[in-house]
């Protein structure tokens, strides 16, 4: 059974590299982040190269690598530290199959890559079978005469001998047989020797122009990635988070997207999970409580008060109004009788303060509402008592009218 080694590689740190590393993490391959640390990503412990780290809440297997390392290589490496190890990305694969050389195969993915599925299980299974010795993404003729990629400018004294096999493809993540690796390892061997003694115009060789042309002319298997849907390139700039563009999973690879982008992105999907989460525990609060406006609804303040307005719309509504306000009070008493003797019986019963609901809000200002100040006023007057208690309640209805014209 072949074996396969994911590999992400990077310079830096921080919370949306991790996940997305994560989402690699059981998922049929062994994972190792692969760390750059000349700008001192992590503590700078070089006693050992393969580490253990805890990653915000992520368990990582690490092979952390310094300029160094790549120039123990012996291939042809540029004194920038941070252009060398984007230029020569494949100097860090060669190192980490020499710590790990029992793979069939290995994926190289880099750090601003972005699948939108919640992992990649069905990514890399998608290409388990397949024994093609280059999966690549933009895999492409090319030619001296007809191309203005910068790659391929002054790499003449390479290939001009063999230019019929010129082939350019693009890098984010790739996907390597360990002979393919073996003979790339050799031919940077050879080809820094003939750059060192090439006395012309020249320019050092990228691997998007090398590793592709290396392939069609040594007659390896190539598949090209991009047909099958699984990759997309795309700007920063063209990431529309407003449409929330990556929030629906469509199994597709985009790149560059770089960590900024990245986090807000999940930032985004974190955000939604939590209205979701906030959404599911109203409703079930809903369920098991009501809500703070129907509590305040069934007030008996709020029960007069609605079938006060309601009846005094005719004169047949005005006759019934007494039965119809002393049916209200009779109804909401018994009412009341039966939920005390159930909390009583079993306190948990009890609803929770007014306070305590999402919607409190919304039920003040139904209890500060016309409706319910006239169903006040009426129980007020009602407790008071005497012969004069109808016209301090039409007074108070005057009132009440006035107040709530002007607002």
């Amino acid at each position: 059974m072949q074996k396969t080694l994911a590999i992400m590689r990077t310079h830096k740190i921080n919370e949306a590299i991790i996940s997305e590393f994560a989402k690699m993490q059981n998922c049929g391959v062994d994972t190792l982040l692969l760390i750059n640390n000349s700008y001192g990503a992590v503590e700078n412990d070089k006693s050992t190269k393969i580490k253990e780290l805890e990653m915000f809440g992520t368990k990582v297997k690490c092979l952390v690598l310094y300029q160094q390392d790549y120039i123990e290589l012996g291939f042809y490496n540029f004194d920038d530290v941070g252009y060398n190890f984007w230029f020569n990305v494949t100097y860090g694969l060669f190192i980490a199959k020499q710590y790990f050389d029992s793979y069939d195969y290995y994926w190289y993915f880099d750090y601003d890559v972005f699948l939108n599925a919640p992992n990649y299980k069905d990514f890399f299974d998608f290409y388990k079978k397949d024994d093609a010795d280059f999966i690549i993404s933009h895999f492409r003729k090319e030619s001296y005469d007809k191309t203005s990629w910068c790659w391929i400018t002054n790499t003449q004294w390479a290939y001009y001998d063999s230019k019929v096999f010129l082939h350019g493809c693009l890098f984010s993540n790739e996907r390597y047989s360990a002979r393919f690796v073996n003979h790339i390892f050799e031919k940077y061997k050879e080809m820094t020797q003939k750059f060192q003694q090439f006395n012309g115009n020249k320019q050092w060789l990228h691997p998007e122009f090398m590793c592709a042309t290396e392939a069609v002319k040594y007659g390896f298997k190539i598949r090209n990635f991009t047909d099958d849907g699984h990759y997309i390139s795309l700007a920063p700039h063209y990431v529309d988070l407003n449409n929330r563009l990556f929030l629906k999973p469509d199994n597709k690879m985009y790149h560059p997207c770089k960590p900024d982008i990245v986090s807000e992105i999940y930032n985004n999907l974190h955000n939604c999970q939590t209205h979701i989460s906030s959404l599911n525990n109203l409703l079930n609060f809903t369920k098991e409580f009501g809500t703070a406006k129907a509590r305040i609804h069934n007030h008996l303040a709020y029960k007069l008060g609605l079938a006060l307005i309601e009846n005094s719309k005719s004169i047949k509504g005005y006759i019934r109004l007494p039965y119809v306000l002393s049916y209200i009070k009779d109804k909401h008493k018994k009412e009341q009788k039966i939920y005390n003797e159930k909390i009583k019986d079993n306190p948990s019963l009890k609803l929770p303060p007014l306070e305590s609901y999402p919607d409190y809000k919304d039920a003040l200002r139904e209890k500060n509402c016309i409706t319910y100040k006239l169903g006040e006023a009426l129980i007020e007057n009602m407790k008071r008592g005497g012969a004069l208690k109808y016209i301090r309640f039409m007074k108070d209805v005057r009132r009440i009218k006035k107040v709530f014209k002007k607002v």
